[in-house]
């Protein structure tokens, strides 16, 4: 079976390298075995294709350095100093010696001497999301991580575990409302505030709130339901994709200013580490610019701010970084809320959390899980068993390769490897270069 394939996000041959000694560090580890995997997971007709791919990258490092120039190029001028040609050179030189292409070097402010001088410590999605990950899948972990999923199964094996999350008010699949997951007894809503997400959605899409007042729903899309009506409206929508209902949480009354009206979460990422147990790596705290939004995400307009891990504290806020956007502010451009420095309630509460919700989920190397800080303490919203790299990198504008994540994910991904290799030896085939 092939690692998932993202080559699309990789349109230069740092595959080519795959032989070449690597630098010593924990992020060349993990560069290295991502490019000899992709190899060593293709036969020959895979492998000509991949060469052919390659082929392609000087067409495709011009276009997407015309293209994210020509919209950032100016804007980067002005704010860091870096003339549009040294722009131009610096993304072609980063995209063909470390594999890092147009997007991401706006995004990761390569264009800054102290970031471009460490390119190579950054983890990129291609590497890490659906490839690497998928290694560890396959080879380390002992389940397929459903409950992660699957956002009603996640919810009940929270429960069992004793672990908060929103309460489940209902499930909707194939035209009909039932308890939960697990229970097929019909069900009614209650007259308070409702979050509708997809069971399988990414992103915040398809999600919907509705505030419950003067006996109906007012629903974010600008309906106004009763509960029939909303019963009705939830049962066609889940006949193409099944749903949860959950009720509204609010965030803590210390940090309800920086939210714009949408539940505000702390993006998680907990490892497993050398010793079996699990530790915080890193955080971001997302927030809505907007109160027309459902969700904090920066794929949905959003913002978010690096938080230390021992603290608490937030520093300034930024979007994806990857179109002239608002840069880096100390407070909500919109609402004037100030962020920068403010320490979030309850913090060692989220991570003994974190901590705790790995533990019953063991089979996972890494996990991001998306907390809200309410006034009762945090809750568990999601968790994601396959955590995006490049939000983080972002907010903290330094690479994971060069912190506690890259030197726990090399560590995994060095003996899943050596694992596999010593299993198929057993079995008769010889390991691979």
């Amino acid at each position: 079976m092939v690692i998932g394939d993202d080559t699309l996000y990789c349109p230069v041959p740092p595959v080519l390298w795959a032989g070449r000694p690597g630098d010593g560090s924990r992020a060349g580890a993990i560069h290295k075995a991502y490019a000899r995997e992709m190899w060593r997971e293709r036969d020959l007709t895979g492998r000509i294709g991949l060469a052919a791919h390659c082929l392609l990258a000087p067409v495709a490092i011009g276009c997407a350095t015309a293209y994210f120039t020509w919209h950032n190029g100016r804007t980067v001028r002005r704010r860091a100093g870096r003339s549009i040609s040294g722009q131009v050179i610096d993304q072609v030189a980063l995209a063909w010696r470390h594999g890092v292409w147009s997007p991401w070097y706006y995004m990761f402010e390569l264009y800054r001497d102290a970031n471009r001088a460490q390119a190579g410590a950054f983890l990129m999605r291609y590497e890490t999301k659906r490839n690497l990950y998928e290694l560890l899948k396959r080879h380390w972990e002992k389940t397929d991580g459903q409950p992660l999923n699957n956002k009603a199964l996640f919810a009940e094996h929270c429960a069992r575990h004793g672990l908060p999350t929103p309460e489940t008010v209902a499930v909707a699949e194939n035209g009909r409302l039932r308890a939960s997951w697990s229970d097929a007894a019909a069900v009614r809503l209650p007259p308070a505030d409702l979050f509708v997400k997809p069971m399988r959605g990414k992103g915040g899409r398809d999600t919907l709130r509705a505030r419950w007042a003067d006996g109906q729903y007012a629903v974010s899309d600008g309906a106004a339901l009763s509960e029939d009506e909303m019963i009705e409206r939830l049962a066609a929508l889940s006949r193409e994709n099944p749903l949860l209902v959950q009720g509204c949480l609010t965030n803590h009354r210390d940090i309800l200013d920086l939210t714009a009206g949408a539940l505000s979460c702390v993006r998680t990422v907990t490892c497993r580490n050398e010793t079996g147990g699990f530790e915080v790596t890193n955080a971001a705290f997302r927030m809505a610019m907007r109160d027309d939004t459902t969700v904090d995400g920066l794929h949905r307009g959003g913002l978010a701010s690096k938080v230390d891990i021992r603290t608490g504290t937030l520093g300034p806020a930024t979007d994806l970084g990857m179109m002239p956007g608002i840069g880096w502010c100390d407070a909500n451009p919109n609402s004037g809320v100030p962020i920068a420095g403010r320490v979030l309630p309850r913090w060692h509460d989220l991570v003994a959390l974190a901590e705790r919700a790995h533990a019953a989920f063991p089979w996972k190397v890494a996990v991001g899980w998306d907390i809200a800080i309410t006034d009762a303490g945090p809750v568990l919203v999601e968790g994601n068993g396959s955590p995006c790299v490049d939000i983080i990198q972002r907010v903290e504008c330094a690479p994971m390769g060069a912190q506690r994540f890259g030197e726990l994910l090399a560590w995994h991904v060095e003996r899943a490897i050596e694992a596999r290799d010593q299993a198929e030896q057993v079995a008769g085939r010889p390991a691979e270069a």
